[in-house]
Formats: C-alpha cells, structure tokens, sequence
C-alpha cells in the first residue's frame, strides 16, 4: 500500500521571507535617512505599505485562505501627470527649435543692417564729397 504525501504550503515561507525583508528594511533606513530626506520619507512610506501587505497576509493566512498577491493597476493620477509632463516636453522641444531659428535669422538680420549701414557711410561720403 502507497501512501501519498501531500505538499506543503509555501504561506509560512512567504510569511519569512516577508519578515526576513521587514527586518533588512529596519537596517537601511538610518543610512537613508542621513542622505536625504525625500528618499527617507519614501522608504517609509513602501515600509508602511509592507507592513499593510504583512498584516493583510497574516490575516489570509490565519484564516486558512490562500493567499494570492497582484501587481496594483497605476494611479490615473500619475498616468494624467506623466502624459503632461511628455506635452511639456514637447512643447518645451518645439519652442527650443522656434527659438534657435529666431536666433538664426536675429543673427542674419544684423548681419544684414551692418551692412547697409556701411553702404550708406559709402553713400554719405560720395554724396559730401
């Protein structure tokens, strides 16, 4: 008679494993913090959002339920703010061409007037003589 084993979950690897990361994240962040103070309030926001994620697991897991994590759509905020940021550098791009052709022809323009003011200094001095 064979006996069949049944495999077993992987949620308590999952559950360390997740501890294992919450424990490094407690030794970067003073190295962080030091640096700057942007990237220390971020890192404590993704640790605040680890812990919400460790809570949520703990709880599936105490509950029997499996546990299945997915990937969080973008924020349509962020997605309006990117697609403004590419307009403005579109815009900022043509604007930059306008300006280098402007500058092209301001260039030509006093080129131009030197010269005519010369041919009048020529003029003058045939008309006084």
């Amino acid at each position: 008679m064979k006996t069949l084993s049944t495999p077993r979950p992987l949620w308590p690897l999952s559950g360390l494993s997740l501890a294992f990361v919450i424990g490094l994240s407690g030794l970067v962040s003073p190295a962080w913090a030091q640096t700057d103070d942007a990237a220390a309030r971020r890192f404590e926001r993704i640790e605040r959002q680890l812990r919400e994620v460790r809570d949520i697991v703990l709880q599936a897991r105490s509950t029997g339920q499996p546990v299945e994590i997915k990937l969080a759509e973008p924020d349509p905020q962020i997605a309006s703010l990117r697609a403004r940021s590419e307009d403005l550098e579109l815009t900022l791009r043509q604007m930059t061409g306008q300006m280098d052709s402007l500058t092209q022809d301001l260039v030509k323009t006093q080129r131009d007037l030197k010269a005519q003011e010369s041919e009048n200094r020529a003029l003058q001095d045939r008309i006084t003589a």
